[in-house]
């Protein structure tokens, strides 16, 4: 009679073995631009309060253009202390410009932007690795209500005139790392106790 053997690290590996030998995958991209200003928000005003974008990407939709670098994203919400979160009905897109070393997020459809971080080191970034936290020079649109699910968001100012962009890729080769402990972890791993002989 022979124990009865897990099937789980022989899958595992497998699976890292189908990581190393496939072709890369898309990789997810988070854009969090951080702010203390002030503005109204679904028809409340707000003096200084801490503000933040996050946004979620694709790096496999980086789209250049010119001396751009953009991703539509595949979603975007808002945080202003004190007075909630919502999400950003609108298209909107993270975006890097290497002429204006600039960095941030816009709405496609009221073609404006939202809030930008200047600095030199955007003259080379791609929106494809992890970059910050930056704090910069301030760029952003007034005169424009951008639409989300909490209502009408603006911005009247920014205190300090700076603000902080951070980009956030997980790195290469992780899921494959992790992977591959969780198979060596099974080859060690005793027989479950429930386990029966079988003939």
């Amino acid at each position: 009679m022979r124990p009865r053997r897990s099937a789980l690290p022989a899958v595992l590996l497998a699976a890292v073995a189908f990581g190393l030998s496939s072709p890369a995958l898309a990789v997810p991209i988070t854009v969090q631009v951080d702010a203390i200003a002030s503005g109204t928000f679904g028809g409340t005003s707000f003096t200084d309060a801490a503000v933040t974008f996050v946004a979620t990407g694709d790096t496999d939709d980086i789209d250049d253009f010119g001396t751009a670098h953009r991703i539509i994203n595949l979603s975007m919400s808002l945080t202003v202390a004190g007075l909630g979160s919502a999400v950003f009905t609108n298209a909107t897109h993270s975006i890097v410009n290497h002429g204006t070393d600039r960095a941030g997020l816009a709405d496609i459809d009221d073609n404006a932007g939202l809030m930008f971080v200047d600095d030199p080191i955007f003259d080379t970034y791609a929106l494809d690795t992890s970059v910050g936290p930056i704090v910069g020079p301030v760029t952003f649109s007034t005169g424009f209500d951008f639409d989300t699910s909490g209502g009408p968001f603006e911005i009247l100012g920014v205190l300090g005139g700076t603000a902080t962009f951070t980009a956030t890729v997980p790195e290469p080769g992780t899921l494959v790392i992790l992977l591959g402990a969780f198979a060596a972890f099974g080859r060690r791993a005793p027989l479950d106790a429930g386990a029966r002989s079988e003939p």
